[in-house]
């Protein structure tokens, strides 16, 4: 069966332009020998993209990608209308797809266009959504961002957002990440919060991120380069499967280490612990 040249592009939702931050939402595809323009956007499994942001109301999610659809469902007609039209009143399925996905300031943007042969593209288009899409899950680390832009507008909340800032725990032979939240008082470090996302894919997956940081505060508390008080707001799957127990284990990890550990909904909690002297 012979190969037809596609062109494809991972559709982004990024609500908040200054951050620059995206998740990946759906596909578009474009085979223009035969017609075809297809698109599948993420309108049903999308927690983890109001989750990622988490100071968004969800409605903007839901109310873009519905419009966003009707606008993919006009182009389709369009394009697909071609094979029974003279070639004088065809539209120009290439300049659509290109205008479509031009770079701009907007909630919705398109990746640049990839290229790839398929047989059958509606096949093709699918197999693109289920690696770019429904495998393109957040990495903890971006979650955690996402995670400390919440705490940091708390602290602003209560006007104690300028005791905190970010810093590294430790010194050249054994120092952590930068931490988001670090209170320092005559150049010694006296408190810190650390956001933590333990909502991986799998229970070892979660163990071993809550491991990595017990291991890294264990080692300062060991090493004498950190004695003050240390948070973990964490964040967890949601339900009661497997995960959901392997969360709460690594909820005792944590607490092995003299850290604080509350939820990360737990919003009183995290500012009783920046209050405390």
């Amino acid at each position: 069966m012979s190969r037809t040249l596609c062109q494809y592009a991972i559709v982004r939702f990024a609500p908040f332009l200054e951050t620059g931050e995206f998740a990946n939402v759906g596909i578009i595809l474009l085979a223009a020998d035969q017609s075809y323009f297809g698109f599948e956007i993420e309108t049903q499994r999308y927690k983890r993209v109001t989750n990622f942001f988490d100071d968004m109301d969800s409605r903007l999610y839901r109310q873009t990608v519905r419009e966003l659809g009707l606008e993919l469902e006009r182009i389709q007609t369009l394009i697909a209308r071609q094979k029974n039209t003279s070639a004088s009143d065809r539209v120009d399925a290439q300049a659509l797809f290109d205008e479509l996905i031009r770079a701009r300031e907007s909630i919705v943007r398109f990746s640049q266009p990839g290229v790839v042969l398929a047989e059958d593209p509606a096949q093709q288009l699918n197999t693109l959504h289920r690696y770019y899409v429904r495998r393109s899950f957040v990495t903890p680390e971006h979650r955690e961002t996402a995670l400390a832009r919440g705490i940091g507008q708390w602290l602003r909340d209560v006007n104690i957002s300028e005791r905190f800032t970010p810093a590294r725990l430790g010194n050249e032979e054994f120092e952590t990440p930068k931490l988001p939240f670090v209170e320092q008082r005559n150049g010694k470090a006296v408190k810190a919060v650390k956001p933590l996302s333990l909502d991986q894919t799998t229970p070892i997956a979660i163990l071993e991120h809550a491991d990595r940081w017990k291991f890294r505060i264990a080692g300062l508390r060991k090493r004498g380069l950190f004695d003050g008080r240390f948070l973990f707001a964490i964040d967890g799957p949601s339900g009661n499967d497997k995960r959901a127990k392997a969360f709460e284990e690594a909820r005792g990890l944590l607490t092995d280490i003299e850290a604080n550990v509350v939820d990360y909904k737990d919003r009183e909690g995290v500012i009783d612990f920046a209050l405390e002297a």
